[in-house]
């Protein structure tokens, strides 16, 4: 019975009791709640605060930055077996990482015996042209036109048109 009587005087107290508010007007004549503080000064926890704080965008930044190199070689493709001949140097993985691939004209691969780029890490930009006739059939069950794009590679304003069959079984 005293648990119930102390509760109900408790709750009565927070329902009448009134929060008081005051206000004080700093010397530029804006008024300010009691109790807080001006936006110029801070609490030693506030800089405490502020010296720990960790800049996300310039953490990311620097890993994005430690990834490009500092200079791209750049190499233009004009020709079926200029492309072939990237897509044979590409067979070692690292090869393209600092490279940029510009295709400057449209491209066709009709007659050519071509596999595939088998592994990119650089950019290639297409700039809107066209690689046609892409006739690319393996035995293999992961197979493409780019059959590996690394982590860092970029692939932007290529078109390709033609087919791609991969024959071969999905089991290591």
């Amino acid at each position: 019975m005293k648990k119930r009587i102390i509760a109900a005087l408790l709750a009565a107290m927070v329902f009448t009791t009134s929060a008081v508010v005051s206000f004080a007007e700093n010397e530029n004549g804006v008024s300010q709640e009691a109790g807080s503080l001006p936006e110029d000064v801070t609490t030693g926890t506030q800089e405490k605060e502020k010296e720990d704080a960790v800049d996300v965008d310039a953490d990311i930044e620097e890993e994005l930055s430690s990834f490009i190199p500092e200079a791209m070689e750049e190499i233009k493709i004009a020709a079926a077996d200029e492309l072939i001949d990237l897509a044979d140097k590409c067979k070692n993985d690292t090869w393209s990482a600092n490279k940029k691939v510009v295709l400057t004209e449209n491209i066709s691969l009709v007659g050519k015996n071509f596999a595939g780029i088998p592994s990119f890490g650089g950019v290639f930009d297409g700039q809107g042209h066209t690689i046609s006739e892409v006739n690319i059939k393996s035995g293999q069950s992961y197979v493409g036109f780019f059959t590996h794009i690394q982590k860092n590679a970029v692939v932007m304003n290529l078109n390709i048109s033609g087919s791609i069959m991969p024959t071969g079984d999905t089991t290591i």
